[in-house]
């Protein structure tokens, strides 16, 4: 559609109230007496461009990412630096669970850190999978960056879709400032 400069898809938008999935790095002993909990999602390949994540280090999804290849993670600057500290991260075998529950995955590439929760005075460690490899979710919010005001493509947005598959809705569209600001009012009030 004209005005369209970016498509993805994600599986929870980044915020505090996103959840968290179990962290195995192979030979490293986290800290801790229990598992380690990090951010996780699913992203289409397109995620990072249109989020403006950049790459730091490596490389992010494409068509190599299929179901039957070596799970691909992607980690955040923060994530990397925590625990990888020498900057051995790209190529490290890990596994976040569900995602990687019955084989080892490997992380791919390195990008920008994401605040999830201004609240915290600094980015968590995040992951991210390809949305190729992890079907575990039942659902996907799709982003989509515009070059002008993005409430004035929903219609278009809902007779592109209707044209693909007619019994697919197209749910609750607003900006993604909106949904921050929903999800932040929770930790405001209680600031």
């Amino acid at each position: 559609l004209p005005g369209v400069r970016g498509v993805a898809s994600v599986t929870q938008i980044p915020s505090p109230t996103m959840s968290s999935n179990a962290l195995t790095i192979e030979g490293v002993t986290l800290e801790g007496d229990g598992p380690v909990f990090i951010p996780y999602m699913a992203v289409s390949d397109g995620y990072f461009r249109t989020a403006r994540i950049g790459l730091v280090r490596g490389r992010t999804f494409g068509p190599q990412d299929g179901p039957d290849a070596t799970p691909a993670i992607v980690v955040s600057e923060t994530m990397a630096r925590r625990y990888w500290p020498r900057a051995g991260a790209v190529g490290a075998p890990l596994r976040i669970s569900p995602h990687t529950a019955e084989r080892w995955g490997e992380v791919v590439g390195i990008v920008r850190d994401v605040r999830a929760d201004p609240a915290l005075p600094a980015p968590e460690p995040m992951a991210y999978a390809s949305g190729r490899q992890d079907f575990a979710w039942s659902g996907r919010d799709f982003l989509v960056r515009t070059g002008g005001d993005p409430l004035a493509l929903v219609r278009p947005f809902q007779r592109e879709l209707a044209a693909i598959d007619p019994s697919v809705p197209l749910r609750d569209p607003r900006t993604l400032r909106s949904v921050m600001d929903e999800r932040l009012a929770g930790p405001a009030l209680l600031g």
